[in-house]
């Protein structure tokens, strides 16, 4: 698919972001709509749905659904036109939505690590009273094993001690990992994945920022024969994602971790990492977090193959803050590389 088709207004990716947004919520369970059978399983039922919005895709007559203020038309037509598809078998979808489906072989709930209550009061600026709120909502947070929790007649809150909390894995936010680092929202890895699809063949890839290895796992289902190369500025995210990678080796009975190779090392000094500099050219090169304003990418697009994408949050000036900027595409092609600002994103900013 090349870059002057998103130019030329075939595909809105805001309005690309709404429907993956809308597919994820259905994935998750907690927003039933009308229409859909009780017995379809949630997770078949966004592949259908993903399916059904892939043909749209490739229709052309469809480029105007994709405008911004026409993206809700386009999730009705999936709706309305949804019973056409279910004679399709869950592995053709998967086969034809390999963006989607790859991100259902990726356990998330095996890569959001729980962590001490305390740390995740800090993270959050919250208080006993907003954590048992949150537990008792059971949606945005959740207990690594059943406690009891006091109130006194005044209504104070008392937590017991040594209490392990996460956030849920399957919320469509960014959830907290360790070090005020993140891990990204489905939807946003779903449109990493969306983009990198432009490239058909992928031998090898690089992350920067892997943080505890989903990002990287999900590629890797996306790219089954693929080799990847991550780096994190955080040594002992190493341990973290090859444990991680490895348990989801154990789950699916894959070799996830025998092809991919992790290192510490910052992104933003490419000419020091070891891992990135030694395993040159990569077909694909993504970052996970903010990269600064006015960064300098030559040594990241020399290292690109030619027809090779690289995706990357930018910061701009047009934001005060550190992590807000622009989701960015570039594209090299002939030895010139072409870019293309897709949305305004916020992401955490990369460590110096």
């Amino acid at each position: 698919m090349p870059l002057d088709f998103f130019e030329a207004g075939g595909i809105k990716m805001k309005a690309i972001e709404k429907l993956v947004y809308t597919i994820w919520v259905n994935l998750d369970g907690n927003c039933p709509r009308e229409g859909i059978e009780p017995s379809t399983s949630n997770k078949e039922l966004a592949l259908r749905m993903l399916y059904l919005i892939k043909k749209l895709l490739d229709d052309k007559r469809a480029g105007p659904l994709f405008e911004e203020e026409h993206s809700s038309l386009l999730e009705s037509r999936a709706l309305a036109e949804f019973s056409k598809i279910r004679s399709i078998s869950i592995e053709e979808c998967g086969k034809s939505v390999n963006p989607f489906s790859a991100l259902g072989e990726t356990e998330r709930e095996i890569f959001v690590p729980y962590m001490e209550l305390d740390e995740l009061k800090s993270l959050l600026k919250i208080d006993d009273k907003d954590v048992m709120i949150n537990l008792l909502k059971g949606s945005i947070l959740e207990l690594k094993e059943p406690i009891d929790i006091k109130v006194g007649k005044k209504g104070e809150v008392e937590m017991p001690k040594n209490v392990m909390v996460r956030f849920n894995p399957y919320m469509n936010r960014p959830t907290a990992l360790a070090k005020e680092q993140t891990i990204s929202a489905p939807y946003m890895v779903l449109t990493y994945g969306i983009l990198a699809g432009m490239k058909e063949k992928v031998d090898r890839v690089f992350e920067g920022g892997f943080g505890s290895g989903y990002h990287l796992a999900y590629k890797g289902n996306l790219y089954p024969t693929a080799k990847f190369f991550g780096s994190d500025v955080h040594e002992d995210f190493c341990e973290m994602a090859r444990k991680n990678i490895k348990t989801l080796d154990d789950m699916n009975q894959t070799q996830l971790s025998q092809r991919i190779t992790l290192g510490a090392g910052n992104c933003l000094r490419p000419s020091e990492n070891a891992v990135f500099m030694d395993n040159r050219p990569y077909d694909l090169i993504y970052f996970t977090f903010m990269m600064p304003n006015n960064f300098d990418f030559k040594p990241y697009f020399d290292s690109l193959c030619d027809g090779g994408i690289l995706i990357s949050p930018v910061n701009s000036p047009v934001y005060q803050e550190a992590e807000s900027g622009n989701f960015t595409l570039f594209v090299k092609n002939k030895g010139k590389t072409d870019s293309l600002e897709i949305t305004a994103c916020s992401f955490v900013p990369a460590v110096r």
